[in-house]
């Protein structure tokens, strides 16, 4: 009984760190102001979790989406060819797509990030970073890096979405797509497929 209150406890504290994003933000974010949300005393914030850091590394470990990019795209994925590779990639960007769209915790996890270097952020940089290589050694064995950087155009779309979403809370229209629409996300994931592809055919040429 005593595990499951506590287990109950910390998912409460969890929890309340995703309802103050949602309404102000991380700079809304405090050991008191945690504590109140949760309906819990702040002592067990350091008894469960040492820190407020550490509350912070264990709420962005659940929701990130690069941290559990084996959980939100699905089975482990098997690549064993080129066209292999290419399907995984258009998979992970168009699950980043939905992850971050509409989402403002997601959101603010990444205005956090750009704007604060910290032990939190570091970690999920470093989470992230161990997902990404661990990918892309897999997709080595398929893709001839020397021909199609892969890494690196990973980078700018990962970067790219990014972006865009951030952008998407501020404008309506971005060179000429509509952000704040079905059909436009649908144009810029159409648009990452198309990169995709003509890489894979310089990839075999």
């Amino acid at each position: 009984m005593k595990n499951r209150d506590k287990e109950t406890t910390k998912q409460k504290l969890i929890d309340a760190v995703g309802e103050i994003l949602r309404e102000q933000g991380f700079q809304g974010i405090g050991i008191n102001a945690v504590a109140k949300k949760a309906g819990v005393d702040k002592v067990l914030i350091y008894r469960y979790f040492e820190s407020l850091d550490g509350l912070l590394k264990e709420y962005v470990s659940q929701e990130d989406y690069f941290t559990n990019l084996q959980i939100n795209i699905g089975e482990e994925p098997m690549i064993r060819t080129l066209n292999d590779a290419l399907e995984v990639g258009k998979k992970v960007f168009s699950g980043q797509i939905r992850q971050a769209l509409g989402n403002i915790e997601e959101q603010e996890i990444l205005l956090w990030e750009l704007s604060h270097k910290n032990h939190v952020t570091e970690t999920l940089a470093q989470a992230r970073e161990k997902q990404g290589t661990e990918l892309m050694l897999k997709m080595s064995q398929v893709v001839d890096f020397t021909k199609m950087d892969l890494p690196a155009m990973a980078a700018v779309i990962t970067g790219g979405i990014n972006y865009l979403v951030l952008r998407s809370r501020t404008v309506d229209v971005y060179n000429g797509v509509d952000l704040r629409s079905k059909q436009g996300w649908e144009r810029i994931e159409k648009a990452i497929d198309a990169i995709l592809d003509v890489f894979k055919q310089e990839n075999e040429s």
